[in-house]
């Protein structure tokens, strides 16, 4: 075999020594070699390489990290190359994908931040189901993540080849028995490994149920809001391959011409036939190559069925959700609902769902951009300031969130100085309607209660008329209820808390929110009250048989303070959940409004240097 190692203008194959090239499933394609006296402007981080085997391309890729050492006289730079994928993880990108979005179109509009990529051999897969908003992240880890939802293998070919295809298991190209192998390992570690899938949906009921033999450790996912058949049986297929990757693994030396003449390559399936170590014709799929290009190459090394499963790929699952829900069929909006919320465990019917959770920051740094500016110019640093001649100013910083996994505000903060100046902050909801009129540097969204769930969370400290209150399991946001049976005929009374006592100021409060639930349809009239004579009131409807969220818009004629809570109802039964029962502001435009001024225009003008605005979205 004849062997070439372009790097710039020089073949370097008699130069190199401990070459060694690695493709993977999970990881980038890398390239490790040590060359001696090279040209060291063409041999570092960011030089192109390409190695050929035959006069055929096999690998190119971009010099990652160098490595410089000299000894005896000699300079020799040990260098590490990624193929051309590792270029996008250059490109921060800011996307918001809507469902529909097939994973292919995904990879195929990011794979356009590079010049001359062929997408020829780019799949479609799979459709997302729900929103995905993506914010300061890489392309590469966006495009990593796509393949890994549909399972799908990701690989960058000479001549700037993507490739975005189903790892799946095809026909086998061919059989590996004990005598094409020079070494074998099997690697076990089935603690969690998975040979049987089963999707239980809405009521109970079993949706779909995808097996290998010999079946005998399954895996239930609950998840009360699918329906579909169709869907559920795509995503346990998904999960059973997925599955393949874990607790097994066996790495084979095979020699180099039997790997030519099969024609393994990544993603393929081999028959496996080694009776010594237990596997009689044993389909699985080829996941790494490993082997040291050279003249002399014997052999190579071939990585079949799956990977060990380590703790850090039980947290990525844990953190990120049930992989197999992002893409899939367009779902109802209850299951949408559950596919950025799908418990992979034995969970009840209606038990609490849970989004992946994570906060977002928009930061508007120097050069500042600035929103309505009047009498206001930015200085040589990008900072805000009075413009000359004037003694007063303002501009505003806005966001409204794009993401319909929005759940709450939670801070802001700026920095400021006054200098011979003031500077004063507004925080405004959409309707203009003020949140907080002197905005400190550090401001803290207020929520009531301050604990979410507290409104629910002691039975204690209900009083109750015609009905007896305990503490329940079932619950939709805090981990249990206060459920209220009704005892005797009649309308049933609640009240929180038992001292009337709250004292809660309403000024900056948008709405207020309760969670209920009943067997029943009905209503639940509530009233806030500050006193006995004055109160708001509003007629909730509760559907049998569903939680219920009940938002009801606060009005500028409201009450000022909130003493306590009064539910009536003559539902037979009712749960009532909480997280935070006062809201000040929902999924909406927030402005920060800065006044600038200072006493004569020869004062050295205030200036503001930093602005953030910060949310949460899931959990």
């Amino acid at each position: 075999m004849t062997l070439e190692l372009l790097i710039g203008q020089n073949n370097y194959a008699d130069r190199a020594s401990a070459t060694v090239r690695r493709i993977s499933h999970n990881m980038l394609e890398s390239l490790e070699f040590e060359v001696v006296n090279p040209d060291l402007g063409e041999v570092s981080p960011g030089g192109e390489v390409m190695l050929l085997e035959d006069e055929e391309p096999v690998f190119e890729g971009i010099i990652y990290q160098r490595e410089i050492r000299r000894e005896r006289g000699l300079t020799r730079a040990k260098c590490l190359a990624y193929s051309y994928l590792i270029s996008y993880d250059r490109h921060i990108v800011f996307r918001l994908y809507r469902p529909g979005t097939y994973a292919g179109e995904i990879i195929r509009e990011l794979a356009q931040l590079e010049k001359d990529v062929d997408t020829t051999d780019v799949a479609d897969g799979e459709q997302l189901v729900t929103d995905w908003p993506i914010e300061n992240v890489s392309a590469l880890e966006v495009m990593r993540d796509t393949a890994r939802g549909v399972n799908f293998l990701l690989l960058m070919k000479p001549g700037k080849r993507l490739i975005f295809r189903p790892k799946t298991a095809k026909t086998p190209l061919g059989t590996i028995t004990e005598n094409e192998v020079r070494r074998a390992e099997l690697l076990e570690d089935k603690w969690r490994m998975r040979n049987r899938i089963i999707y239980v949906g809405s009521d109970g009921e079993v949706l779909a149920e995808c097996s290998e033999e010999p079946g005998d450790s399954p895996l239930v996912v609950h998840d009360p809001f699918l329906t579909s058949r169709a869907e559920a049986e795509r995503r346990a297929r998904t999960r059973l391959m997925m599955e393949k990757e874990r607790g097994l693994s066996l790495k084979l030396e095979v020699a180099s011409e039997t790997f030519r003449t099969i024609g393994i390559d990544i993603g393929e399936t081999l028959t496996i036939n080694l009776p010594s170590l237990g596997l009689l014709e044993k389909e699985m799929v080829v996941l790494g190559i490993e082997y040291q290009p050279s003249i002399s190459e014997r052999t190579r090394t071939v990585v079949l069925g799956g990977v060990r499963e380590y703790l850090e790929e039980f947290l990525d699952e844990l953190m990120r959700g049930e992989t197999t829900s992002r893409f899939g069929h367009r779902l109802s909006a209850a299951e949408a609902l559950s596919d950025v919320s799908a418990l992979v465990s034995t969970v009840m019917m209606a038990q609490k769902l849970q989004a992946d959770t994570r906060t977002i920051r928009i930061i508007n740094k120097p050069p500042l951009v600035l929103e309505n500016p009047t009498n206001i110019v930015l200085d040589e640093n990008g900072e805000a300031c009075l413009a000359a001649g004037y003694t007063s100013g303002s501009f505003e910083f806005s966001y409204t969130p794009q993401s319909s996994l929005f759940t709450r505000w939670l801070r802001t903060h700026y920095l400021c100085r006054e200098n011979k100046g003031e500077v004063k902050v507004e925080l405004l909801k959409s309707d203009g309607k003020v949140v907080e009129r002197d905005l400190p540097p550090d401001y803290e969204f207020r929520y009531l209660p301050k604990v979410p769930g507290e409104l629910t969370s002691d039975e204690s400290l209900w009083i109750s008329e015609n009905a007896a209150v305990t503490r329940s399991a079932l619950s939709i946001v805090s981990g249990r209820s206060i459920m209220a049976n009704r005892t005797g005929p009649g309308v049933m009374r609640l009240i929180y808390p038992s001292s009337r006592l709250l004292g809660w100021r309403l000024s900056g409060m948008k709405m207020f929110r309760l969670y209920l639930y009943s067997m029943n349809d009905g209503y639940v009239t509530v009233r806030l009250h500050q006193s006995s004579q004055n109160y708001l009131t509003a007629n909730l409807r509760v559907h049998a048989g569903v939680w219920t969220r009940s938002e009801t818009y606060l009005t500028d004629a409201d009450i000022e303070i909130l003493n306590w809570i009064n539910l009536e109802s003559e539902l037979p039964t009712l749960n009532i959940d909480s997280d935070f029962l006062l809201i000040p502001a929902v999924n909406e435009k927030i402005t920060m409004r800065f006044t600038l001024s200072r006493m004569s225009p020869t004062d050295e003008s205030p200036r503001v240097g930093l602005v953030k605005i910060v949310w949460r979205e899931g959990g």
